[in-house]
């Protein structure tokens, strides 16, 4: 599983303007935390506005292997925060509802076990273009990213 950087890297080269297209001004909204220790998974899962269209995408961003006090002070795990992840450190799992993830990083991310999230239906090409993302890179589409920016600026993630 990929680290952020590397979904990065992928994102850039597949879809160059998604890394540049983050407004810091998209409403994010029904936030939900759930750190399930068994497993030592912590997911972020929101609805993120499209600047492009009318409404929200759901987006779903999950880390992998985090301890119960990663990233906290001894403060914060005696009021019982959760922990808080580190993007250049743990493995990153991620699903957008929009058609950019789904035609471009989707089956990418899946085959690269960067993939959560419910499976999109299976869809079968109606047009004989190139497709999206030939060499199969992992990525995110800027809803992910815009949902990471804000989770930043929150003090949820490092």
């Amino acid at each position: 599983m990929p680290v952020w950087r590397a979904l990065a890297r992928g994102t850039k080269k597949v879809s160059p303007g998604s890394i540049n297209n983050a407004s810091s001004t998209a409403m994010i909204n029904d936030l939900d935390v759930q750190y399930m220790a068994g497993v030592k998974t912590l997911t972020f899962s929101a609805n993120v506005s499209s600047n492009k269209h009318i409404g929200f995408y759901h987006v779903i961003i999950t880390f992998k292997n985090v301890e119960q006090n990663d990233g906290l002070t001894d403060e914060e795990v005696m009021q019982g925060f959760k922990p808080k992840p580190t993007l250049s450190e743990h493995e990153v799992m991620i699903n957008c509802r929009c058609p950019s993830y789904r035609f471009r990083f989707d089956k990418a991310n899946r085959s690269n076990r960067a993939g959560t999230g419910a499976r999109f239906p299976i869809y079968h090409r109606k047009t004989d273009r190139a497709p999206n993302n030939p060499r199969n890179l992992p990525g995110f589409c800027h809803h992910a990213l815009e949902l990471i920016e804000y989770l930043q600026r929150q003090g949820f993630i490092h």
